[in-house]
């Protein structure tokens, strides 16, 4: 049982020396993830400090070394709305208070992190704190909260997505940017 997020970070830290297969790495991750979330010892915000001016806020909990393991709490305002995107690492994401509504994008023709790009909308989940979103390295998602209160998700990533090459994308022109 996972009971302190720094047991959580070893377990992950373990597991992911331990685990190439990106997939088989995120089937391992998503119980012990569900189950930090599920623990009072699952980090929280104090309601005070979210600025409800902004669309989202991060509230970074650990980074590994060279921007490895990026581990954050994100708060989303309702009627918020992120660009559809991409990371260009993995993720899991689970709800701690409130739902989030991630919609996947599916690539019809190869994806480019700046050009020409079809996509078509897959499948929209709800993220809530009985869900842990798993996304591979390839995934293209948006995020929304379509309630009338923040929201606080738990996010975890193979590598801080400020320092990969992600993008952000255009579907009605077919068209992917620098995000």
């Amino acid at each position: 049982m996972i009971s302190s997020i720094q047991q959580y970070i070893d377990k992950i830290q373990a597991l992911i020396q331990s685990q190439s297969d990106e997939m088989l790495l995120l089937k391992q991750l998503t119980p012990i993830t569900k189950q930090l979330a599920q623990t009072q010892q699952c980090p929280k915000v104090d309601e005070n400090t979210i600025d409800t001016g902004m669309d989202y806020q991060l509230f970074p909990l650990f980074e590994g070394e060279n921007h490895g393991l990026f581990i954050t709490l994100i708060s989303w305002m309702p009627g918020s709305t992120t660009p559809i995107h991409n990371h260009n690492t993995w993720a899991l994401v689970t709800g701690i208070i409130g739902t989030e509504t991630n919609t996947l994008w599916r690539a019809v023709t190869p994806v480019v992190y700046e050009g020409e790009v079809e996509l078509e909308e897959d499948k929209t989940i709800a993220v809530s704190p009985t869900t842990v979103l798993t996304l591979g390295s390839d995934a293209i998602h948006c995020v929304k909260n379509l309630t009338n209160e923040p929201t606080l998700s738990l996010h975890i990533y193979g590598k801080n997505p400020y320092f990969t090459q992600r993008s952000q994308f255009l579907p009605e022109q077919q068209l992917a940017i620098p995000f």
